[in-house]
């Protein structure tokens, strides 16, 4: 790599800028390109997705349209995407090897007509996001290396993973602004374009919007309130959590924290998802004092969908991940959900050890318990 991990300030700022300004994608491929000292790299956006914009941003590559056209056809998702997704890690981050094990690739026409006429003998694998539900195929972002270059496992692969929850979340804030918000940024517009309730708050705890949504939610429940300019949460553990993630947002790290707001009376829980909301310019994202995204679902809403797809949207889990979720919130054991989907147990383990990272419960009870929950 020819840049270090610690000198990606301006690189993740690029990163959250180019989530408001779908034409600066073409610069962060080229950027992530050079940090992964990679040959060539391309990015392709589903125009379904709703950023039309663009579908393609190529690094080190031919003309746009030449590529994409000989990705999809010889590389693309006939091969090294459908090959990642049939891991049932994707969304995620694979390398090479995890697609095309070393053994099986002489004699593939992936190998030999894709990667030797090109010189590459790695790469770096990204899915950001999933096929959608009308067949559209999904956001890729990958990279690769000549072999005098190396390897890209190591650091190369650590600073791809390092960097991967951030191109996710921009990649969703993309879709979710939609080709015809204007790229100001303000928390007000982003807000307002969340389908769910949602409410901006500054870095000292006040409340600077709330969309309609949010408003609804507040006078319907008595779980979550606007009080005095600030959000309050009736349950004390709920409160503790919410004061020390403002304590916390001005740190360096700026991951996505959840919790569950259990409910007052007899009914259902709401969940809530905070993420740090990044500054016009997107340098509050890294080191300005941050301000916070609230997103809040509520499962009685008549807007509410069903277990698998609330498993999906709010927690981030995949097809396989939110079905087998909610099989166990059924109450159907590992040997029963393995042999309903025609796979080993031990897949079926790691399909659960990755919906616990995702969902930050504990064990396969409080996934259960979970998905009780969200089908009630």
């Amino acid at each position: 790599m020819n840049r270090e991990l610690d000198g990606t300030s301006a690189l993740l700022d690029a990163i959250y800028a180019a989530a408001l300004d779908h034409s600066k994608w073409e610069t962060v491929v080229s950027a992530i390109g050079e940090a992964l000292d990679a040959k060539a790299g391309l990015m392709m956006v589903p125009a379904s997705f709703g950023v039309p914009a663009f579908s393609f941003a190529g690094f080190g590559l031919a003309p746009p349209p030449e590529v994409a056209s000989y990705y999809t056809t010889i590389m693309g998702r006939a091969n090294l995407t459908n090959r990642a997704l049939a891991t049932g890690r994707a969304p995620g981050v694979f390398t090479l090897a995890d697609v095309i094990p070393i053994a099986e690739r002489e004699g593939l026409d992936l190998w030999s007509k894709g990667f030797a006429p090109l010189g590459w003998t790695d790469a770096i694998l990204m899915i950001l996001r999933l096929p959608n539900e009308e067949g559209s195929p999904p956001v890729i972002l990958n990279y690769f290396r000549e072999q005098e270059k190396g390897p890209m496992s190591g650091q190369p692969l650590a600073f791809a993973r390092q960097l991967f929850p951030h191109l996710r979340r921009a990649m969703a804030l993309s879709v979710s602004l939609g080709s015809e918000t204007v790229a100001q940024g303000s928390a007000r517009e982003i807000v307002d374009a969340m389908p769910d309730p949602c409410l901006a708050i500054s870095s000292t705890g006040g409340v600077l919007t709330q969309n309609a949504q949010a408003k609804a939610l507040c006078a319907l429940r008595d779980e979550i309130a606007v009080s005095e300019g600030r959000l309050k949460f009736w349950d004390p553990v709920c409160q503790g959590r919410w004061e020390a993630w403002l304590e916390s947002v001005d740190a360096h790290s700026v991951e996505r924290h959840d919790f569950v707001v259990p409910p007052r009376q007899e009914g259902r829980p709401l969940f809530v998802s905070m993420s740090p909301l990044g500054s016009t310019k997107a340098r509050g994202w890294m080191s300005e004092p941050r301000k916070t995204l609230v997103r809040i679902v509520d499962p009685s809403s008549s807007a509410a969908r069903d277990t698998t797809l609330r498993l999906r949207d709010f927690f981030g889990l995949t097809n396989a991940e939110a079905e087998i979720t909610a099989s166990l919130g059924a109450g159907r054991v590992v040997r029963e959900i393995a042999s309903v989907r025609g796979t080993s147990e031990g897949t079926i383990r790691l399909q659960i050890k990755s919906a616990l990272n995702k969902t930050g419960v504990t064990g396969q009870t409080g996934l259960a318990a979970l998905a009780f929950l969200l089908g009630r």
